[in-house]
């Protein structure tokens, strides 16, 4: 159906320019359009038998008192996606202005066509918009509009996904970068994609899962995907860096917005490198440590602190091994980070050893027991 917005949006500068009557009829034969306002809104019953016989041109070379609302002139269907959907008119002398009628059809289809492009591009946003903050923000009373939504936007809620957040920088809007990630070749119709509030780009990305080396299968998956990535978005722009945190990957809709919390946790908490991926399976046990209480931790750790406290005649042991842990166990890093020599880290390390009974580096019970120990501890050590 042509709106009389669109007729007259088009109409409008046509007239001024070519100096012809022109009007544009809907399938109903009516006029929505006109160079002559007045016949705006009228009927015109030559489109109309067009329209219903399903004619090529409708020719009239004087006016026919039998139709009504008729001028002479040529009458041209309007199609699109193969129907008809109404009338171009153009008033003269039919062997003068028949080129005139089809350049203003050929025109007039192709602007619809565009105009229509427009629109449903737009409305899929729209329902896509809607969908992800479903899925990001989900509530119990939702789910069957999460799952009618899904199929509305040809989304299989029978596959895998893992949420991504890549965070970009470096002369690059998050929109070209999207254009960009959707043209990549490890990107698929199935792989779900948004802008996020904060200009990240967020995808849940399809994951191929088989019955053996689950983890492994999911981690290659996912690097090979950012790795692609990152490849196409250096051609594109040289400057551009990328960190990228995944959550786990899911197969229910519902829990997509915990597997997001996920990697939201990670891009808040844990450093990456640039082209990289953090995987939160690396740091589950950091993000159960983070969910606990600090006032909880201190009552479950103070008589412990205060015994290794004041057996410590230094005060830092505890920020010491602490510093160890965030090194890797690594002495000489842990020694540059303090500033210290390595033989000093290491003999605070066996001063521990002796008062705990335990090598704090090596026993698994003494690593366990201390770095919980020194989390619940104070950077300050007060």
């Amino acid at each position: 159906m042509i709106s009389k917005y669109l007729a007259a949006k088009f109409l409008g500068p046509l007239t001024e320019k070519l100096g012809y009557s022109i009007n544009i009829i809907n399938e109903k034969g009516i006029i929505v359009a006109s160079s002559d306002k007045n016949r705006i809104d009228t009927f015109h019953e030559a489109a109309y038998l067009l329209i219903k016989d399903k004619q090529d041109i409708a020719k009239i070379y004087s006016e026919d008192q039998s139709l009504l609302g008729v001028k002479p002139g040529v009458n041209l269907p309007i199609h699109y996606n193969k129907d008809v959907i109404g009338v171009v008119g153009v008033t003269g002398d039919p062997d003068e202005v028949q080129a005139v009628a089809y350049a203003i059809k050929t025109s007039l289809e192709t602007m619809i066509e565009y105009e229509y492009y427009k629109d449903s591009i737009f409305l899929r946003q729209s329902k896509k918009n809607i969908f992800i903050n479903l899925l990001l923000y989900e509530k119990a009373d939702e789910t069957r509009t999460l799952m009618d939504m899904a199929k509305r936007l040809s989304y299989s809620s029978s596959l895998y996904r893992a949420p991504i957040i890549i965070a970009a920088k470096g002369g690059i809007t998050s929109e070209d970068f999207l254009l960009l990630m959707k043209k990549s070749k490890r990107h698929s119709s199935q792989d779900i994609s948004s802008i996020t509030i904060d200009r990240n780009i967020l995808v849940f990305k399809t994951i191929k899962v088989r019955n053996s080396d689950i983890f492994g299968d999911f981690r290659r998956q996912t690097e090979a995907y950012i790795e692609e990535l990152m490849s196409t978005l250096k051609t594109a722009c040289a400057s551009v860096s990328c960190k990228s945190y995944a959550g786990n990957f899911e197969k229910n809709l519902e829990q997509y917005h915990r597997t997001y919390e996920q990697a939201n946790w990670c891009l808040e908490n844990v450093s990456c490198s640039d082209g990289g991926v953090t995987f939160f399976m690396d740091y589950v046990e950091t993000y159960l440590f983070s969910r606990i209480p600090s006032i909880e931790l201190a009552n479950i750790f103070s008589c412990s602190q205060k015994l290794l406290v004041k057996s410590d005649k230094d005060s830092n042991l505890l920020s010491t091994i602490k510093v160890v842990y965030d090194s890797g166990m690594n002495l000489q890093k842990a020694a540059a980070v303090l500033g210290v020599h390595r033989n000093t880290i290491y003999q605070r390390v066996k001063r521990l050893e002796d008062m705990l009974g335990l090598n704090p580096i090596e026993d698994e019970t003494a690593i366990k027991f201390l770095y919980y120990l020194t989390r619940s501890y104070p950077a300050d050590g007060k």
